[in-house]
């Protein structure tokens, strides 16, 4: 049987500037939680591939912003709903740590395409998006970039 991939809606788009001009990857870092804190924290998002109603927490946010010292990591963060609503699921697997599972059963991962920048700029990156379902729902956890990005 051969392989197909799922296909991969609609890219999401951002200019790169949504969180500032600041060329200072810690400044980055403050504005990308301050946004969050502010447009994502409690938010639910529907995702169109799943039906799944997957919501954004303040656990999520700072796994997202812990380990995101890329300059385009946190670039993405004002994407996350969007990313959320258009990802595709490519994979879902029981949680692997027993102790955890009790709580957290599955681990899913969706993938999405984003555009970051602009005209001659704009560098085309595949995210992928880590959902945990835990026994209350839906819960985004991570995302990471590719790297390198995707050929445009």
């Amino acid at each position: 049987m051969r392989f197909v991939p799922p296909r991969i809606g609609d890219p999401v788009h951002l200019s790169g500037r949504e969180l500032g001009e600041s060329a200072d990857v810690d400044a980055l870092r403050t504005a990308a939680l301050a946004y969050a804190r502010a447009n994502l924290q409690g938010r639910v998002a529907w995702n169109a591939h799943t039906g799944w109603a997957i919501a954004v927490g303040r656990r999520g946010i700072n796994k997202t912003l812990n380990h995101g010292a890329r300059r385009e990591h946190l670039q993405s963060v004002p994407a996350l709903l969007a990313l959320i609503e258009r990802g595709t699921l490519v994979f879902s697997e029981a949680n692997r740590d027993a102790e955890e599972s009790r709580n957290v059963p599955r681990v899913h991962t969706l993938i999405a395409d984003l555009v970051l920048g602009t005209g001659g700029a704009a560098v085309t990156y595949r995210v992928r998006l880590i959902v945990r379902e835990t026994n209350e729902g839906y819960r985004f956890y991570d995302h990471d970039l590719s790297v390198p990005p995707l050929p445009n």
